[in-house]
């Protein structure tokens, strides 16, 4: 009877030890699974921070490019808003400019019926000449100004002359568009007033500007320029 009991209780234990073999092998399974999948996600979460880290790197440099350029081009809008530049801060930058040109015509072409204009017609007279050669000097006076000063050398009938051609200074930094602008200087008048005119493409002006310019309008006074804030179109209303 005993025996009979002994074997009975083998029998009943032997399946519960060969489950619990299996529940083990599968749990360590698993475990091995849940350990290979949280490096797989750890790796990926540590690509994706590296991939983050370039990116902010990426956008700091792009934000320092942009503050650069920004810099830039407002620099380039104060200068581009009048005739100011920024030359040496000590020493005013010097330009020389040599015209030489020569002439085959016959007088009284350049008249223009019903008009009497004065300053300068024409290319000027036939044969060689040095045409209208320039000195010219400019710097920042101070933070808030900035100067001009040309002396033009010119051939008026075979004689060389020299004539205080522009001597004007500029306000630089005024808030709100504006700008001042006071001495001897080309008005704003029209397109190529403003030019010297060894900046044009042809010996002579245009038409309308000898006719009613007499080639070119200078005058001493006072101009004063207000740019618009407006974002999109660049306005301009000055006298």
């Amino acid at each position: 009877m005993k025996r009979w009991y002994l074997a009975f209780v083998v029998l009943m234990v032997l399946p519960i030890t060969v489950l619990a073999q299996d529940e083990n092998t599968e749990i360590e399974e698993l475990r091995r699974d849940l350990q290979e999948l949280k490096a797989d996600y750890e790796t990926r979460i540590q690509q994706l921070e590296e991939r983050l880290e370039r990116a902010e790197r990426s956008a700091r440099k792009a934000e320092r490019s942009a503050d650069e350029a920004m810099e830039v081009a407002e620099e380039t809008a104060i200068s581009s808003g009048g005739r100011a530049s920024s030359p040496n801060a000590f020493n005013p930058a010097i330009g020389v400019v040599l015209v030489g040109t020569y002439s085959d015509f016959d007088g009284g072409w350049d008249r223009i019926a019903g008009f009497i204009p004065g300053n300068e017609l024409g290319p000027g007279g036939p044969g060689f000449s040095i045409g209208e050669s320039e000195l010219n000097m400019n710097a920042n006076i101070d933070p808030m100004f900035f100067g001009n000063f040309t002396v033009a050398v010119g051939d008026e009938d075979g004689r060389v002359e020299l004539e205080l051609e522009e001597a004007w200074f500029q306000t630089l930094g005024i808030p709100h568009g504006l700008t001042f602008l006071a001495g001897r200087y080309f008005s704003d008048l029209g397109y190529l007033n403003k030019f010297h005119r060894h900046a044009d493409d042809f010996t002579d002006r245009p038409l309308p500007y000898q006719a009613f310019l007499g080639g070119q309008y200078i005058e001493d006074g006072v101009q004063a320029l207000w740019v618009t804030p407006a974002t999109s179109v660049f306005l301009e209303f000055g006298g």
